[in-house]
């Protein structure tokens, strides 16, 4: 479970980088415009990033360790 949300973000920071170098020298401009708060796009982008993030390990270790409702005929959907 670790593993997998570790390659994930690293291929999402690596797709990342990689877009960003391309958008730079493709159009010969910075990626980030003069008029853009920097504090404040990266807070609404990294803030989102992270509560996804965690969402998605809860989710795998629910998946991954079973439920402790008591419950019967219990189907997992994956």
């Amino acid at each position: 479970m670790v593993s997998y949300v570790s390659l994930l973000c690293i291929f999402l920071s690596v797709g990342v980088i990689v877009y960003s170098v391309s958008l730079y020298y493709s159009s010969g401009l910075s990626v980030l415009p003069e008029n853009e708060l920097n504090f404040i796009e990266f807070s609404w982008t990294f803030i989102p990033t992270v509560l996804v993030g965690v969402l998605c390990s809860l989710n795998l270790s629910f998946i991954y360790l079973d439920s402790e409702l008591e419950s019967e005929d219990v189907v997992k959907v994956m």
